[in-house]
């Protein structure tokens, strides 16, 4: 297993992981790791990940943000020298505009951007399939914040659940929006294909 570290590969082994094969770890206590693995969530959803296993990472996530310690990752297990190269090669890849651009991404996941109506409805179609996941994790939380069963639990769990599908639900909404707008764009680039699906 490569963890991109040499300090860090000679500390975790498994043998479910080839030796080579490149990994990347989170641990709770940095303060991105939880929505981290949430953002992965939101892109494995988009890839047709089942649900179960989504929401295994998002159980993990909540886990993450709940870690009482903090502490942003150092470059400090890097020699000199190895830091200024990383240094200098992360300043060339943000002057590649290409490197991360919606394009780009959206063909890295089998989109072609030569016919931008299309495309902006496969992401639209992508979008509305993450907001339909998020608005379902709410449902969950109401139901369980709102189930009377649940008498044994604490008024902090109900505040918990209640919380968390307020946020599921802005991210369905948010999702919602970008799909929206990802729609009317394509209709008003293809005004034949907007009449095509309203027929």
């Amino acid at each position: 297993m490569d963890t991109g570290r040499v300090d860090l590969n000679s500390q975790i082994k498994t043998t479910a992981i080839a030796d080579d094969e490149p990994v990347f770890i989170l641990r709770p206590k940095d303060p991105c790791a939880a929505d981290t693995v949430r953002a992965w969530a939101s892109f494995a959803a988009i890839a047709g990940v089942p649900p179960a296993t989504i929401e295994q990472a998002l159980v993990q996530a909540d886990r993450m943000a709940a870690w009482p310690y903090r502490k942003l990752p150092g470059d400090d297990h890097l020699e000199e020298g190895e830091r200024q190269q990383l240094e200098y090669q992360h300043q060339r890849r943000l002057w590649d505009p290409s490197e991360f651009s919606p394009w780009r991404l959206a063909e890295l996941r089998g989109h072609r951007h030569d016919q931008p109506a299309a495309l902006m409805r496969q992401l639209a179609t992508e979008q509305q399939r993450a907001s339909a996941l998020y608005a379902a994790r709410a449902a969950r939380h109401l139901g369980q914040a709102a189930a009377v069963e649940n008498k044994d639990r604490t008024e902090t769990f109900f505040t918990g659940q209640r919380r968390a599908a307020e946020d599921a639900a802005n991210r369905a909404a948010y999702f919602l929006a970008i799909a929206t707008a990802l729609s009317t764009a394509a209709d008003l680039l293809d005004p034949a294909g907007a009449a095509g699906k309203v027929a």
